[in-house]
């Protein structure tokens, strides 16, 4: 028997190797810039951010994390939902030399600070809305440096504008306590200069990325990945996307990006492919086909459970509204029929169960 059975199940365009470079993960998005500058990188309610403008904010949150006293190595805490702020953190922090851990905002405090503890964080970005929560989780850390964002520091005018009032009327707590050690994410990257920060990493050996598991086993555990870990996983799952146009893809971003699959399939994957991705904070229920009529995607992701969603909101209906959708399914079981053969262009790609 052969010791690669699997192989007979490939497409003749998926290689069954390839070489993969060593290298800081964020050059995939140096090199994205670099070849379409003027491109949408992002597009969050209204707000679209060219690949240049996220290099930009890239530099600019990795030269704060060297003002801050963040050295090569240390942990940088993102606990946001899908927004530009994110984006612009995670590459910052790879730029710097610095190890990302996500963080999922839907956690309560004491989930949160035992991340925090367990992961060494010097630093953590979160929204204002979270601050209270990652305030008290943090207590036990008097050193970390908390930097604080906004919704509304990713939304275009006037929406921009209109926020506050709106959170306001609605009873959100947007109180932040700046200080020392607590401080405004956009006037600090207002305040800093673009320069080109960008660590060179033994990617084998390397953290980029302490992934935290779901902990149904005991306490959430960090998963280390290096930068060699995700620049394979990024390249191999392009691969699958074997009709991929790089500076043409655009993605629903329906995972959240603090989720290995949201991370990979979604936010490196795009950005590896010089890709627009269309981000909301949250997608749910029949909306999601709304979502993706109005991004006009060429690629959604999520596993079994979004897709039968989906299938149930189109009533019935042809899933596809766009020639060039695909579904990537992370579950025991595939896809429903009709999501993997919804378009002429679309393609099904299964995992096991994942963790993240």
């Amino acid at each position: 028997m052969s010791q690669t059975p699997w192989y007979v199940h490939y497409p003749s365009e998926v290689p069954r190797t390839c070489p993969y470079p060593q290298h800081n993960l964020a050059a995939f998005l140096i090199a994205s810039a670099e070849r379409f500058p003027d491109r949408t990188a992002l597009s969050f309610l209204g707000k679209k951010t060219t690949y240049a403008g996220l290099l930009d904010s890239a530099y600019r949150f990795a030269g704060v994390l060297g003002k801050l006293g963040v050295r090569r190595g240390e942990r940088v805490a993102i606990m946001l939902p899908n927004c530009p702020q994110l984006v612009a953190a995670y590459f910052g922090t790879l730029l710097a030399g610095g190890v990302v851990v996500m963080t999922n905002p839907l956690y309560v405090q004491r989930e949160i600070a035992h991340q925090l503890k367990d992961s060494g964080a010097v630093a953590m970005l979160t929204l204002d809305l979270l601050f209270r929560k990652a305030r008290d989780a943090a207590q036990s850390l008097p050193d970390l440096h908390i930097i604080v964002t906004s919704i509304k520091d990713g939304l275009p005018f006037p929406k921009s504008w209109l926020y506050p009032i709106k959170a306001r009327r609605e009873g959100l707590d947007r109180q932040v306590s700046y200080g020392p050690r607590v401080h405004h994410y956009a006037k600090l990257l207002r305040d800093m200069p673009p320069l080109p920060i960008h660590a060179e990493v033994d990617a084998g050996r390397e953290l980029a990325l302490l992934q935290y598991t779901g902990g149904t086993t005991g306490v959430a555990k960090g998963v280390m990945l290096t930068h060699a870990n995700l620049v394979a996983n990024t390249i191999q799952t392009s691969l699958w996307f074997y009709k991929s146009e790089p500076g043409r893809e655009r993605y629903l971003a329906a995972l959240p990006f603090f989720h290995v699959f949201g991370l990979t399939v979604l936010m490196n994957q795009a950005i590896m492919l010089g890709g627009r991705v269309d981000s909301r904070t949250a997608i749910r229920g029949g909306r999601h086909s709304a979502h993706h009529r109005q991004a006009k995607a060429d690629r959604i992701s999520g596993g079994p459970r979004r897709c039968t969603s989906r299938l149930s909101a189109t009533r019935g209906s042809r899933i596809t509204t766009c020639p060039r959708s695909t579904f990537a399914s992370a579950a025991r079981r595939p896809c429903p029929m009709r999501c993997r053969r919804g378009s002429r262009k679309s393609q099904e790609a299964g995992s096991s169960k994942d963790t993240g």
